[in-house]
């Protein structure tokens, strides 16, 4: 059986629920960030692999934008984390 209901447990709950929303604005502004990230590194791929062969310029694009991808995934994981929290 819960409790009375209490100043102080009213606002704990209301600021762990602040504190969530926080998180999820946070989460989905990083990976907004890291998608317009990815998406100018995919440009930037295509352009060099249609203006010459593939060199080392291109595999560090290449390798920069795969390391972009991996921390999108990771946000969006964490976002829904955050999600399934609230």
């Amino acid at each position: 059986m819960m409790g009375r209901l209490t100043p102080s447990r009213v606002r704990s709950w209301l600021d762990a629920r602040y504190a969530a929303r926080i998180e999820l604005a946070e989460a989905r502004k990083e990976i907004d960030e890291l998608r317009a990230s990815v998406a100018e590194l995919q440009r930037q791929v295509q352009a060099l692999s249609t203006a010459k062969p593939v060199d080392q310029e291109a595999r560090r694009l290449a390798t920069q934008t795969a390391e972009a991808l991996d921390a999108l995934l990771q946000n969006e994981v964490l976002l829904w984390q955050a999600v399934e929290r609230a």
